[in-house]
């Protein structure tokens, strides 16, 4: 699944995990995608976040009140996805196809994450206190204006470039073998 990610929503589920260890947590829950999306602070999803007023402290803040760090140490190795996460992490990528990306970018985390929002997330919006639709907004905004990269739409135009130039080809020796 990873496969389609970029190196920065890569970047981005490897800090949802070590906000989930920084508070021993046993697992990664959509609350620790959303700090880490504002973690990252420079794709498009920092910036809707940033947008409604949240900031890296107000997020860490919100979550440590409603989940204060645990004691005992999580485990070594690499953490579980919740099935809210694993959820979340399925709709970035319909979310990206959607919008006729080929890849999941930072932006596509944040609509995944908000188009199926499980209970832990809506608490900690909640929490947090900004506006659930603002931000919505924001971020299908910035998943939108995503420039895909030139390669993909070159792609796309030598591909209908080649099928124009083919038939003319065919019309062109239609034409003459019609005129003989």
């Amino acid at each position: 699944m990873f496969e389609r990610f970029t190196d920065r929503a890569r970047r981005i589920v490897v800090l949802a995990q070590e906000v989930a260890r920084e508070s021993n947590y046993p697992d990664i829950t959509t609350a620790q995608l959303l700090v880490a999306i504002r973690d990252e602070n420079e794709g498009g999803g920092a910036q809707a976040l940033a947008a409604v007023g949240a900031t890296k402290e107000s997020l860490r803040d919100a979550l440590w009140k409603l989940w204060p760090p645990v004691e005992t140490p999580a485990s070594i190795g690499h953490l579980p996805f919740t099935v809210g996460m694993k959820r979340a992490l399925e709709l970035a990528l319909r979310e990206a196809l959607r919008l006729d990306h080929n890849f999941v970018a930072g932006e596509h985390l944040l609509l995944g994450l908000l188009r199926s929002p499980d209970d832990d997330l809506t608490s900690f919006v909640e929490a947090a206190g900004f506006n659930w639709e603002t931000l919505r907004v924001n971020a299908l905004q910035a998943a939108t204006s995503i420039d895909v990269p030139r390669r993909a739409r070159g792609e796309d135009l030598a591909r209908a470039v080649g099928l124009l130039e083919d038939a003319a080809v065919i019309l062109r020796r239609h034409l003459e073998g019609g005129a003989t």
